[in-house]
């Protein structure tokens, strides 16, 4: 991909930015999930949420995947974040990402939505981070290598997840819009 490229320095590592024609592709790592036993039953009765069919959980980044049946579930729950920052958690969790199949609009594979009140976030509105692990969760169950994402939040977003050139990487592609265009200088 001949394009050009911008290196951001963050807390967690360097995150590349590149452009291919009118598309940002932001080169993520991969993290790793395992399937959770512990009994996060507070928790899960805290999101709103009858029945969990899956949980996982990612130790790198302390977030916790809980997956429902259908894409109306996570569209409708109305967390008690008392109540979440209330539950006794068997482990450390900073962010809950609740996700199901899309069934009910094809245009996606998935949908999530992502909470994290222990940081003073009741509800991240699109959360690139979160499909760092959503992405191969969903790859893997859908048998699909490229993915389209909604975050069901009230602003909401739609995420392009594709596989980096490295196989350990994500790319998220999107657009972007110059909103203000100028010069900084600093003394």
């Amino acid at each position: 991909m001949t394009t050009n490229i911008i290196e951001f320095e963050t807390l967690s590592g360097s995150l590349l930015v590149s452009k291919k024609d009118n598309d940002f592709y932001l080169d993520f790592p991969i993290s790793s999930l395992f399937k959770d036993e512990e009994n996060y039953q507070e928790l899960i009765s805290a999101l709103g949420i009858e029945e969990a069919l899956n949980i996982e959980y990612c130790e790198t980044l302390d977030y916790l995947i809980v997956e429902v049946e259908n894409d109306q579930i996570v569209e409708d729950l109305a967390p008690n974040f008392q109540r979440m920052l209330d539950s006794h958690l068997p482990k450390n969790v900073g962010l809950v990402i609740v996700t199901s199949k899309s069934t009910s609009n094809k245009d996606f594979d998935f949908v999530s939505r992502c909470f994290a009140p222990w940081f003073a976030i009741n509800e991240d509105p699109v959360t690139g981070s979160a499909h760092t692990i959503l992405y191969p969760y969903w790859s893997k169950r859908l048998m699909k290598k490229e993915l389209i994402a909604y975050q069901c939040s009230p602003r909401g977003g739609i995420l392009h997840l594709q596989p980096s050139t490295s196989p350990d990487r994500l790319y998220i592609v999107g657009k972007a819009t110059v909103v203000l265009h100028g010069h900084l200088f600093l003394d």
